[in-house]
């Protein structure tokens, strides 16, 4: 049931920081880039938000498997290459759980928000 409470306030929090990273990069958009470039489409907040999933994404899931695998080559194995072999096993299933269910759920929250704006 913890484990449950604390995936439901990261969820929400994920959230709220998604509306304001839209709100902010919005409000950039229109102070930065269309006085620069005056034809370019106002950028609403949910599109902003959007932008902010698209260029966000690879960076952070390429960070998260990258630092777990320099914890492998870093590890060094105990007598019977236990340790090793315990971080190794966490890599591909930390991989398996991105792939089968960190990605899925990213892209049902980009679909979802792609419905929101029509």
């Amino acid at each position: 049931m913890k484990w449950v409470l604390k995936k439901l306030f990261s969820l929400g929090l994920s959230t709220i920081c998604l509306i304001f990273s839209g709100k902010i990069i919005s409000l950039m958009w229109g102070w930065f880039l269309m006085p620069v470039f005056p034809s370019a489409p106002a950028l609403d907040m949910i599109h902003a938000a959007g932008l902010n999933l698209l260029f966000s994404f690879p960076i952070t899931m390429s960070k998260t498997l990258g630092n777990l695998e320099n914890e492998i080559e870093k590890s060094k194995p105990n007598n019977d290459g236990s340790e090793n072999w315990m971080k190794q096993n966490n890599f591909i299933v930390v991989s398996l759980c991105f792939i089968f269910i960190v990605y899925p759920l990213y892209l049902l929250g980009a679909w979802a928000l792609h419905h929101v704006t029509g």
